[in-house]
């Protein structure tokens, strides 16, 4: 299984954390998402060959843009 770590600042409340999951959920390969208040870190664990820019693009579609 691999994984991308991304930071995204503008991670607040719980709601932020359930967005994040449900919509990185939905793309082809993922298996799970931790997503951590606290250090504002998005990880997701996949299968396959998801790209990091895709992780990047649909975290700029929903309004949580990650940092380079």
């Amino acid at each position: 299984m691999k994984s991308e770590k991304l930071i995204v600042t503008n991670i607040k409340c719980s709601g932020c954390v359930n967005t994040i999951v449900e919509k990185l959920s939905a793309l082809k390969g993922v298996d799970h998402v931790n997503v951590d208040q606290v250090d504002k870190s998005v990880t997701v664990f996949f299968e396959g060959d998801l790209k990091r820019e895709a992780l990047i693009n649909r975290l700029q579609e929903i309004g949580y843009p990650a940092a380079d």
